[in-house]
This record gives C-alpha cells, structure tokens and sequence, in this order.
C-alpha cells in the first residue's frame, strides 16, 4: 500500500489538505517526526471498523477467560458464598436509610456541654 506520507510540520501546514486525501481517496496517511512514522490520519470508516474488531477480539478474550476460570475450578461469587455458609443476609441494624432511634421519635441528639 503506497500511503500519503507528511512530516508534522507538513501536515500542520496542510492540514486541510490532509484531511481532504484522506476523506477523498478513504486511505490512510502517514505522519512522521525525526523520520519515524509516528501517527495515521484514517477515514472514520475505518477508525469504526477497527473500533468493531478490537470489540470482537476483547469478547473473544473475555469468553477465552471465563472458559479457562470454569475449566479451571473457578466459580462464581454466589456459589463462593454458599461453600463458605455464607449465605446472603439483609444488612445489620435494618432497612438501608432507617434512622437511629433518638432521631426517628422527634429527638434530638445530646449536644455536648462547651466550656468557656
């Protein structure tokens, strides 16, 4: 593949220009700096194409791992819980959000005496 090749200072000075190949001919171009290639302007449809293959090759990874975690013995948190007798229980003191008692009658807290 023979791709547009501009130094920064080129593309930076024609970057109008840059864009317009890159949009006009849906290839690559190439940006250097001290003679490396450094970055690529690509069209968008591109960029999505390969934001969907590395989406796919991630899932794959993920189902690779879960599948080597299960083969492996692993299980999940749940089952953890229950081989540990550790079964779900509400949480201490009540419903989430209930009031201490001093509160919940109208009281106030006791406020600290100050000295002076």
């Amino acid at each position: 593949m023979n791709l547009a090749t501009y130094t920064v200072s080129e593309a930076r000075d024609n970057l109008a220009e840059v864009i317009d190949r890159v949009a006009y001919t849906e290839q690559p171009a190439v940006i250097t700096k001290h003679g490396k290639d450094k970055v690529a302007v690509v069209p968008y449809r591109l960029l999505e194409v390969i934001a969907r293959v590395e989406a796919m090759l991630d899932l794959d990874k993920a189902r690779a791992a879960l599948e080597d975690f299960e083969s492996n013995g692993g299980m999940s948190l749940a089952d953890l819980k229950k081989d540990l007798g550790l079964a779900e229980k509400h949480s201490i003191g009540g419903k989430v959000g209930k009031l201490p008692r001093s509160l919940s009658k109208g009281r106030s807290p006791r406020a600290k005496k100050v000295s002076a």
